[in-house]
C-alpha cells in the first residue's frame, strides 16, 4: 500500500461527485479534502479486517473490493463487490464497534480515506454540512439493508423456508 495527501479540490474534483458527500458546499468539500489521504493497494490486499476497530471511511476511486465475512463453519463468503464511488467503513462514523466484514481488493485499487476526526471538525465548524453527511450515510445503510432483505426473502422463498 502506498499513501499520499490530496492537494486541492481544483486538482481532484472527485469528492463532490461521491454519494457520501452529495449536497455539500464547496467550502465543506474543501475542508474535508484537505485532510483526505489517497491509498493504493495491490490485488488481494486486505484493507481492513473483520473484528478490527477503525476511525476511517474509504471511498473507492479506482478498482474494486470484495466485502467478505467468515461463516460459522469457518468458510469465507463474499457478500458484495464494491466499485468506484462506493464507500465502506462508514458504520464506524455512526457507532464505535468492531468492523463487521473484511475488505479485500479484487484488483489494483485506489482509495480515498477520510478520518473520523476530519468529520468531527466539520461537525464543529459546519454542523449543517455534517448533518448532510450523516443523512447520506443513513441512506446508504438503508439501501444496503433493503438489498440484504431482498436477498434473504428471495433466497428463503427459493429454498422453501416459508413452506410448512
Amino acid at each position: 500500500m502506498s499513501t499520499d495527501k490530496i492537494a486541492s479540490i481544483a486538482k481532484s474534483p472527485w469528492l463532490g461527485k461521491m454519494t457520501l458527500f452529495a449536497g455539500l458546499s464547496a467550502e465543506a468539500l474543501a475542508d474535508i479534502e484537505e485532510e483526505t489521504e489517497h491509498r493504493r493497494y495491490k490485488a488481494g490486499e486486505v484493507v481492513l479486517s473483520e473484528g478490527s476497530y477503525g476511525e476511517e471511511v474509504f471511498i473507492i476511486s479506482h478498482g474494486s473490493v470484495d466485502v467478505q465475512v467468515k461463516n460459522l463453519d469457518g468458510r469465507i463468503s463474499t457478500l458484495a463487490t464494491l466499485s468506484p464511488s462506493d464507500c465502506f467503513g462508514e458504520m464506524c462514523i455512526i457507532e464505535r464497534q468492531a468492523r463487521c466484514a473484511t475488505i479485500r481488493t479484487a484488483e489494483p485499487t485506489s482509495l480515498y480515506v477520510v478520518r473520523r476526526d476530519t468529520l468531527d471538525k466539520l461537525r464543529s465548524t459546519r454542523p449543517e454540512q455534517h448533518a448532510l453527511i450523516i443523512m447520506n450515510i443513513a441512506r446508504e445503510l438503508a439501501k444496503r439493508l433493503r438489498a440484504m432483505d431482498e436477498r434473504f426473502v428471495y433466497g428463503s422463498v427459493l429454498c422453501g423456508a416459508w413452506d410448512h
